[in-house]
């Protein structure tokens, strides 16, 4: 008779249902099958053992094929068709043996086919592999509704950490600002009144608050864009003026001659969201004065028409990137913009932003970089 069949747990006994109009092969099936430690129930009836297995679903059900009222292939059917049975592996074990039937049971969703008369060692050995097999199945299931709910309670807890990162962010913004029109009211005061050191130290200063405004902007606005909840607000604009615009906050950086410009004589027209693509170009050149030393000509901003619109160009002679973060360069949260501990001061959101906002506009992105012999951020814009 060989050993018990596997159990669907420790510590607790395969139900196994039998289907057969046949009281004889009710009885030594059942009797088999206890033998080999399982919980058995028999039906000699179709309609009685769906009602059952409705109730509380077997681990496996043994099913004839010729009984009257409802046969097996309806019974199958009622059970693939229930959300509570329809896993519940079902062995045909009928008379029928031609290939048709057994083509029409796997059809009717059977799993197995065993042709009567049967050896009780043949239908130990399925029973027992088809109850590993849903057994495996169960504790799949198991575990895949355990991540599923591991992800949705990350989900929540990251939606929840947003939220109050993005009210925390606004809050800082605010308080920014206000150190920001301080700062200006100090940098419009007469020379004679501050002194040559002081002055500097003001318009330092005021170059980094609106750099750190940029940022707090910048990690506001890349969820709005990420979401979709940020429209563009296209018009017709010379590129060169967005630009000249948007690098205001760095003349001290450009008077010193660490910022250079290489605009074209005429304009560069074009349809697009101003303020935001002036965010890009910023965001870009920011990112460039984080790695590049104080060096005369160390970061250039370049503007060239297109064939398909206009380029704009931010070079620098910081250290370079190398090729295997270049790919990920442009991904949120990523730090691979310098080597070695520099690369840890740079959020990534900068970057990230400006891709998105670039795509928004139906423009491209990219970068050119070697180690060790700067970087070129770019991007273009349709006409």
């Amino acid at each position: 008779m060989g050993g018990p069949v596997a159990k669907i747990e420790r510590g607790e006994c395969p139900r196994i249902m039998i289907v057969d109009d046949m009281p004889d092969n009710l009885l030594l099936l059942k009797r088999m099958l206890q033998e080999c430690g399982c919980e058995v129930l028999a039906f000699p009836d179709g309609a009685m053992a769906l009602k059952a297995a409705h109730r509380r679903a077997p681990d496996l059900v043994l099913l004839d094929i010729n009984m009257p009222n409802m046969d097996g292939y309806e019974v199958c059917l009622g059970l693939k068709g229930h959300p509570d049975t329809r896993s519940v592996p079902v062995i045909f074990l009928s008379a029928l043996n031609t290939t048709g039937d057994k083509v029409k049971a796997f059809a009717h969703g059977g799993e197995d086919f065993i042709t009567k008369p049967f050896f009780f060692e043949e239908v130990r050995a399925r029973v027992q592999v088809h109850l590993k097999i849903h057994q495996y199945r169960r504790e799949l299931e198991s575990k895949n509704q355990a991540l599923e709910t591991s992800y949705r309670e990350l989900a929540e807890m990251a939606a929840m950490r947003d939220t109050l990162v993005h009210m925390v962010v606004h809050d800082m913004r605010n308080l920014m600002q206000n150190s920001l029109l301080n700062l200006q009211v100090l940098s419009r005061m007469k020379p004679d009144q501050l002194g040559a050191e002081s002055n500097r130290v003001v318009q330092d200063a005021l170059a980094s608050a609106f750099l750190l405004r940029e940022m707090i902007s910048t990690v506001l606005d890349l969820s709005k864009m990420e979401s979709g909840a940020m429209e563009l607000q296209r018009e017709s604009c010379d590129l060169r003026d967005i630009v000249t615009g948007a690098l205001l906050p760095l003349r001290a950086l450009q008077e010193e001659g660490g910022l250079v410009l290489d605009l074209p004589a005429g304009p560069i027209p074009t349809v697009c969201d101003g303020p935001i693509v002036g965010r890009i170009l910023l965001n870009l050149v920011s990112n460039a004065v984080k790695f590049t030393p104080p060096l005369p000509g160390g970061i250039k901003v370049s503007l060239r028409p297109s064939d398909d619109g206009a380029r704009v160009e931010v070079r620098d002679l910081g250290p370079g990137i190398g090729p295997e973060f270049q790919g990920q360069i442009f991904e949120r949260y990523n730090q691979g913009a310098g080597p070695g501990p520099e690369r840890h001061q740079s959020s990534g959101l900068g970057l990230a932003f400006a891709k998105l906002a670039v795509e928004a506009h139906g423009g491209r992105i990219g970068l050119e970089s070697e180690l060790g012999c700067g970087s070129t951020f770019w991007f273009t814009l349709p006409h």
